[in-house]
């Protein structure tokens, strides 16, 4: 005959289950690494940074799953209510990058770097008047509070808020 087990043991097992779990691409903020580092010092890279870049932060790949930029570039005729096609061949090009350099899966991950889980977490004691402002415009401008946004840093201890 077995035992049941004790409402001790069960939260036993799953704390540590909690305290090995590795982060996602949606629980933490990704932070800059040495294999980023190589990435950004790449030809994608300069070429991801020039296309995407030049109407918004060319955001890490590692903030996303490669489903949702795979989602993001097929539908790039209404990109969040712009038109930015590009030529197939430019896609396919930034498609095997981005989802190369991909964060981890995770289910219904959003295309929105601001709906992430990770995102919300860490913007939640923010106003959402301060993502309205003149000074930041939206909640996807990240170098308006993060100034070393370019170089994929995103910590909140290094985070100002404009005025």
């Amino acid at each position: 005959m077995t035992r049941p087990l004790s409402l001790l043991s069960v939260l036993s097992v799953l704390l540590v289950q909690v305290a090995v779990a590795e982060p996602t691409a949606t629980d933490a903020p990704p932070q800059p690494s040495r294999q980023e580092s190589s990435m950004r010092a790449s030809a994608e890279w300069k070429s991801y940074e020039a296309v995407c870049g030049s109407c918004h932060l060319a955001f890490p790949p590692n903030l996303l799953p490669a489903s949702a930029w795979q989602k993001t570039l097929g539908s790039l005729d209404n990109h969040f209510g712009q038109n930015a096609n590009l030529s197939s061949a430019a896609a396919a090009q930034l498609k095997g990058f981005l989802t190369a350099w991909a964060g981890q899966p995770k289910p219904n991950s959003p295309l929105r770097i601001t709906r992430t889980n990770w995102w919300l977490k860490t913007h939640d004691r923010i106003d959402w008047a301060v993502f309205e402002r003149a000074n930041v415009k939206s909640a996807a401008n990240c170098r308006a509070c993060h100034a070393r946004a370019e170089r994929g840093d995103f910590r909140s201890q290094d985070a100002k808020l404009p005025r």
